[in-house]
């Protein structure tokens, strides 16, 4: 039996555009900035030869059917028939420390975390970057993310100064002092789906995002992206009152740098750590049943544990 582990970090989006005119899905994707989370998805995978191909997936000790997941395991899974003339049985588990139809890029780093512990457990040689363009598929087949996967590769704050999977897109970062923290809060759901298929949202969203990619290009710092991250928000008109409220009161108690997680109900703040309990109190106190947590940016990116 082969075992191995993979971590792909969450993923928050502060603007963005769509960029889906190509035929090709690998050139597909978004343009936009964002920053990557030390919380994520961890897939464990174990893989023995078997009969036929057999999959099983469980989601924090659960049996579950992930769509993403599954999509991706089959799709490594023809790789590894084909390669070795052999069928496999997969056990997939996944501990999920994000919460889903939220913005932290969930789908993403459940296909991009499974694809990269199937690729190490079946042996497949599979490069980073090709791991990434399968993950990049799913999200795009399924419409649960376009620019996630690419950003989840490099990890950072990131700039998307062109889209597609990774290989195909470029990413550029933004240098953040060590001592910043990203505060974050979820409650409630926005599915990328619904607002994705949507022609007159996604018009309003390519519209603002095209002219703030320009702008963080001239200057790329945290504040600028964060500030650039508000204005996205009051321009694509997508944000709840409770957000609304949340970012108001940030604002009042001194935290310039919030904004709107896109697409999701959910609100990040980027702040010194000695601060960072103090802006956790006020989205608690906002958001009381919600997702609120303090997380360390990841700088990695997805990768083997």
């Amino acid at each position: 039996m082969a075992y191995s582990r993979a971590f792909c970090p969450a993923h928050i989006t502060g603007f963005f555009r769509v960029c889906n005119e190509e035929r090709d899905p690998l050139k597909i994707g978004s343009r936009g900035a964002g920053v990557c989370l030390n919380r994520g998805i961890i897939t464990t995978v174990e893989a023995k030869p078997a009969k036929e191909n057999e999959i099983k997936i469980f989601v924090n000790m659960k049996v579950d059917n992930v769509k993403v997941t599954k999509d991706t395991a089959e799709k490594m899974l023809k790789i590894a028939n084909e390669k070795y003339s052999e069928k496999y049985s997969l056990t997939i588990r996944q501990e999920m420390q994000i919460p889903v139809y939220a913005g932290f890029g969930a789908s993403g780093a459940a296909a991009f975390s499974t694809a990269l512990a199937i690729n190490e457990a079946l042996k497949l040689g599979l490069t980073k970057n090709k791991v990434g363009q399968i993950a990049h598929l799913i999200e795009v087949e399924n419409l649960t993310g376009l620019g996630d996967v690419i950003s989840q590769s490099v990890g950072g704050v990131e700039i998307r100064v062109k889209e597609g999977a990774p290989g195909y897109g470029v990413v550029d970062t933004i240098p953040v002092p060590e001592n910043y923290v990203v505060v974050c809060g979820s409650e409630g759901v926005l599915k990328t789906k619904n607002v994705l298929s949507d022609k007159e949202k996604r018009a309003r969203i390519n519209l603002a995002g095209e002219q703030l990619i320009n702008e963080i290009l001239r200057d790329a710092h945290i504040e600028k992206m964060m500030k650039l991250s508000r204005e996205f928000m009051h321009k694509v008109k997508l944000a709840s009152e409770k957000v609304k409220k949340t970012l108001l009161k940030l604002e009042k108690e001194g935290f310039k740098d919030c904004s709107m997680v896109m697409l999701g109900e959910s609100v990040f703040c980027i702040t010194p750590s000695n601060k960072a309990k103090k802006a956790y109190k006020i989205i608690k106190s906002c958001m009381p049943g919600g997702f609120i947590k303090i997380c360390k940016i990841d700088f990695k990116g997805a990768r083997l544990l």
